[in-house]
């Protein structure tokens, strides 16, 4: 331990501050709409669950396993409002938690007929082995590039475009679905209420730097809702790549020398001598 901390002092070691997954502001914020949620819900699910009981004709019996039932159903509904930051964050990692998850399962599995480190080794060259197959390697890779831009552009979004909401929360734009294109990735945004395109206007450069682009465009992708934002991100120039042309292929049957006639190749010379010249174009004015 002592050791530990001369070389904290030597490196000039701070205590670590702890880090929350939800902002205190909005944590209590969503905690304030969970009661809320409560207090309003259960009642209407109580009336709803003894309605429904009644009309199956259970009887008293019934109505009073309404009565738990709705009040179940109400803290069920605020604890899903009180959770809801925390949800959001896993959807957010929802593609990254599937892959590691699945990746485990396959483990797991293997590691029923081999030791640990046989079933790591099987995967390893499972995934080295699908790598080098080009399609698969480049549609990993299109794969990975688009959850990198969702990520980067939803951290470069809290620091730089931001407005205050209902409470004083800030109020970020919601991050959509991204696809992979010629020249890199188109990623769809949704703005909040207080936010609108002007807001992004000399921005790109940030967001380029983010996503390690080297050009992002935002435009507008709905002409019905102002909200809905394409974002472009750029990394490569798709015109700059060598296309092997079909036309070769195609008119490769009329590649031949052409025969020259009898008396050789004078006949084909044009004499230019015998060529009469053009009648002049008289222009006068028309009579009346």
């Amino acid at each position: 331990m002592g050791v530990l901390m001369a070389l904290g002092k030597l490196f000039g070691a701070r205590p670590v501050t702890a880090m929350a997954v939800v902002e205190p502001q909005v944590a209590a914020s969503y905690a304030q709409r969970a009661r809320t949620t409560v207090m309003v819900a259960s009642p209407l699910a109580v009336l709803l669950s003894c309605a429904a009981f009644a009309s199956a004709h259970v009887g008293m019996p019934g109505l009073l396993l309404g009565v738990p039932l709705g009040l179940a159903l109400g803290l069920v509904s605020g604890l899903t409002v009180l959770l809801w930051p925390i949800l959001r964050a896993v959807w957010w990692w929802a593609l990254e938690l599937s892959v590691f998850n699945g990746l485990l399962a396959v483990w797991l599995w293997v590691s029923q007929w081999l030791a640990w480190w046989g079933g790591l080794a099987v995967l390893v060259l499972v995934s080295v082995g699908l790598g080098l197959i080009g399609a698969v390697r480049r549609g990993l890779a299109a794969a990975a590039w688009c959850a990198w831009d969702r990520h980067r552009l939803r951290l470069s979004f809290a620091r730089i475009v931001r407005a205050t909401g209902r409470g004083g929360m800030p109020v970020y734009p919601l991050m959509l679905w991204a696809r992979p294109t010629l020249a890199g990735e188109q990623v769809w945004v949704l703005l909040r209420p207080g936010l609108d395109l002007g807001d992004l206007e000399g921005k790109t450069g940030k967001l380029a730097v983010a996503c390690w682009a080297s050009e992002v465009r935002v435009s507008r992708a709905s002409e019905r809702s102002a909200a809905l934002l394409r974002i472009d991100v750029t990394r490569r120039d798709p015109l700059t790549a060598v296309v092997k042309s079909q036309l070769a292929e195609l008119f490769a049957g009329l590649r031949k020398p052409k025969v020259a006639p009898d008396g050789g190749l004078e006949g084909l010379a044009l004499d230019f001598d015998q060529v009469p010249d053009p009648a002049p174009v008289v222009t006068g004015r028309a009579r009346r």
